[in-house]
């Protein structure tokens, strides 16, 4: 674990920032913390949500990143509509 946990801080230490997804699951918290001791502030998490998305859960992610997590700013983005991009599926996949 420890080795897998170098190698991902190398990989975040070839870049000056990031912008992360985070939903506040356990995946994007893991490496929304890690990257916070990589970037400090040179990085934004993203949240997106939508008539699906459960309020309490945008609520817990929130308090999540600007509470515990310490990060100062978090984009939230709503989703009104859904588009769907089909061209050549079949092909691109080997379908």
């Amino acid at each position: 674990m420890e080795e897998k946990l170098k190698n991902l801080k190398a990989r975040l230490n070839t870049y000056k920032s990031a912008v992360i997804a985070f939903s506040g699951g356990v995946d994007s918290t893991f490496l929304a913390r890690i990257a916070k001791d990589v970037y400090g502030e040179n990085m934004l998490l993203i949240t997106a949500t939508s008539s699906t998305y459960p309020f309490y859960e945008l609520e817990e992610a929130k308090s999540l990143a600007l509470r515990k997590l310490i990060f100062p700013v978090m984009l939230i983005i709503l989703l009104t509509d859904v588009i769907i991009v089909r061209a050549n599926c079949s092909e691109k996949l080997n379908i």
